[in-house]
């Protein structure tokens, strides 16, 4: 006996439904381009920064010489005839362009030298460890090689006195007179701070390390010039500025100037007492509490410091920051003047 089967029972229709994307396969691809837009973005970012870096270079030529110290150049403005010399030193970060407001007018009665350390501003990236000792060791060849006679008064800012300081140490027949503009507490700072402490009350390693990144991206670039120096430069001499400050190997120096903060402070704070027979102006910036609580304890270490000095004159810098050379030029300017004026007199 045979079975018939029906078409319909023996025909199987299959129905094949697409595969819907779900919310995983819409999210892998919005990351995909996502990460393509912020590959491009961060890559534009780059050239941008080169592209800028490189016309700053040529709208901002150094006003002074580029001298070689061996392995390196340093560039280093001088202005002014007379003697004795002054020499300019920079606090961290800082450059030749810190003292804008203060050299022209010291240059109307001496000779007077600004330069920029390793690294910065129309300097070469240097090899040299960033100690005080170093320091002042290739501020010695720098002035040799460029011919820049003695006597010299010294003017520091911050980290700067302590590289004077140690100028002196070691080249004490080279130095007639010193100005000391807000020197750091160091004494306080090595006495009570670890030194990943010291450098974090500053400026913390992880901070420079952003902003490391966002100056190679052109961040920083965008945002104008952001040093608390800026505030109070005369709005022609910012665009200069912030073509040094916003040069990509601009926290790279920072940085590597921060490593030995500590060390530097440690070794400044040991140095011994200035000549008796050196005139000294120090100036201190008067306590802003509102600004940092320790504003206080930093004021009478610097005070304390200036006890030690003999004589001394100190000035308090009222009404200003820590950067007293832009806030108050007429205070630093008129120590340096009282300086020279001591020597020529006698």
């Amino acid at each position: 006996m045979s079975t018939m089967t029906s078409a319909s029972e023996s025909t199987v229709k299959t129905e094949v439904t697409p595969l819907k994307r779900g919310c995983l396969f819409t999210l892998l691809r919005v990351a995909k381009w996502f990460s393509i837009g912020l590959v491009a973005l961060l890559l534009s970012g780059m050239v941008y920064q080169q592209m800028a870096e490189a016309s700053d270079r040529q709208a901002y030529t150094p006003p002074g010489q580029l001298i070689d110290i061996g392995d390196f150049r340093l560039h280093i403005h001088c202005i002014g005839e007379g003697s004795p010399t002054v020499i300019l030193e920079a606090g961290t970060g800082g450059s030749s362009l810190d003292w804008s407001l203060v050299q022209p007018k010291i240059a109307r009665s001496t000779r007077v030298c600004a330069y920029d350390r390793q690294g910065y501003a129309w300097s070469e990236d240097g090899t040299h460890v960033r100690t005080s000792q170093q320091v002042a060791t290739d501020l010695h060849t720098l002035l040799a090689n460029a011919h820049i006679e003695g006597p010299y008064i010294l003017v520091g800012h911050s980290i700067g006195v302590i590289h004077t300081q140690t100028y002196v140490n070691q080249f004490p027949e080279d130095v007639v007179g010193m100005v000391m503009v807000d020197r750091p507490a160091a004494e306080y700072l090595t006495a009570n701070l670890a030194d990943d402490e010291i450098i974090t009350n500053e400026l913390s390693l992880k901070q420079i390390a952003a902003a490391r990144l966002l100056n190679l991206l052109g961040i920083f670039r965008l945002a104008g010039c952001l040093s608390p120096i800026c505030h109070d430069l005369p709005a022609e001499l910012l665009p200069s500025y912030s073509a040094a400050a916003n040069q990509t190997r601009y926290f790279v120096s920072v940085g590597e100037e921060m490593n030995y903060y500590p060390a530097n402070l440690r070794y400044g704070a040991a140095l011994p007492v200035m000549s008796s027979a050196l005139p000294l102006v120090i100036l201190i910036h008067a306590p802003d509490l509102g600004s940092n609580p320790n504003e206080q304890i930093y004021y009478e270490d610097r005070l304390a410091f200036a006890s030690l000095m003999p004589n001394a004159h100190v000035v308090v810098a009222q009404g200003s920051n820590h950067f007293i050379q832009a806030q108050r030029p007429d205070l630093v300017i008129e120590a340096i003047m009282n300086v020279v004026e001591a020597i020529h007199s006698g």
